[in-house]
């Protein structure tokens, strides 16, 4: 731990500078350790300055799966189109590699569920059991429930509809909590359930433009899920 805290202060003190925090960050990146080299990363600013998208964006292709996770987090952050654009653009150079690693995998489909930018849909609603890895499938359907659109809930319910039994039922709470948050409508207790259900409403349903209230516990998981604070 106290390694960590170290690394961590090491790694802070050449990404603190506020007037350049891209070449701080690019100064970071050449540090021999992989932890550096994340821990620079998680701490870099979420401001959305292309020259900062540009220094993270070599980190994607890093010998460290740690890091390249922490490129893919930090991009998430940046809630900015040229973010969303290096994400989109490793999603299709990186593809082969990314289903080898699951948990970058997942890491891709939180940032761009982050975004929540209806044209990440080309990579959340496609291919969607090429990989049944149970971290990358709740993440995939997570970041659905983030993008307000028809076409997102079409594409949660295909995915709960194909679905083998088995990785149907761990990811049965995800699947539910992100139809709730897309629709506000109850998902019931099953895959087959929410099926149902939308088939129901479909026709000339409109996704409301911001998340509507949601019971309690479903409301918990959906902040625990995006680390939001609970709304007053």
């Amino acid at each position: 731990m106290l390694l960590v805290a170290v690394s961590l202060a090491f790694a802070l003190s050449h990404v603190a500078p506020a007037e350049d925090p891209a070449t701080a960050l690019t100064a970071a990146l050449q540090r021999s350790r992989p932890a550096l080299r994340a821990a620079a990363l998680d701490l870099a600013p979420a401001t959305a300055e292309r020259t900062l998208v540009e220094a993270i964006r070599p980190a994607l292709g890093d010998p460290s799966e740690e890091v390249r996770r922490a490129a893919l987090a930090a991009l998430g952050r940046i809630r900015a189109p040229e973010s969303l654009d290096v994400l989109l653009e490793h999603s299709g150079t990186a593809a082969a590699s990314l289903l080898r690693h699951p948990r970058e995998q997942a890491q891709l489909f939180r940032a761009l569920g982050q975004h929540a930018d209806a044209r990440a849909l080309r990579v959340l609603a496609s291919d969607a059991l090429a990989s049944l890895e149970p971290e990358p499938l709740r993440a995939r359907i997570l970041a659905l429930g983030r993008i307000r659109t028809h076409e997102s809930v079409d594409a949660l319910v295909a995915l709960a509809r194909s679905l083998p039994f088995a990785e149907e039922q761990q990811v049965l709470h995800e699947l539910r909590l992100s139809f709730a948050a897309l629709t506000g409508e109850s998902p019931g207790q099953t895959a087959a359930s929410l099926v149902k259900r939308w088939a129901e409403r479909r026709a000339g349903f409109v996704v409301p433009a911001e998340i509507p209230a949601l019971p309690p516990a479903l409301a918990r998981r959906w902040q625990a899920a995006w680390n939001e604070a609970p709304s007053r």
